[in-house]
């Protein structure tokens, strides 16, 4: 079993300590990524008028709190549109339906915005 939670800031210890292993898995899975996109993440959580976006996470999570996979949804509240910028299953966890799981979660949670054109919460 796992379960997918929204990481809605980047300053929760718990979160940060997240936010940790999807970085070192964007690096892995996505080398030629650069780091300077990978290190905004935070930023672009906190701060979405900065970076023009509202930003939100959604990790799938094992029953030990271990990450499992993740998305990175962002939402434009002025043109109301969602895309989804990425998305990942942890190393050696395919087959397992949690890239399902997160795909169907975020386009879920997209649409919902993109439709109401609400920028509070994604």
């Amino acid at each position: 079993m796992f379960r997918i939670r929204t990481l809605t800031d980047a300053t929760a210890p718990a979160n940060q300590k997240l936010l940790s292993e999807i970085k070192s898995a964007i690096r892995a899975q996505f080398p030629q990524m650069p780091e300077r996109d990978i290190a905004k993440l935070p930023e672009q959580i906190d701060d979405p008028f900065q970076h023009q976006f509202l930003t939100r996470v959604l990790v799938a999570e094992g029953a030990n709190g271990k990450m499992l996979g993740f998305s990175i949804i962002m939402f434009d509240p002025r043109l109301q549109f969602a895309f989804l910028e990425l998305i990942s299953t942890a190393k050696g966890k395919s087959n397992g339906g949690v890239g399902q799981a997160l795909y169907a979660q975020t386009r879920e949670r997209g649409r919902d915005r993109a439709r109401r054109g609400q920028a509070r919460s994604l």
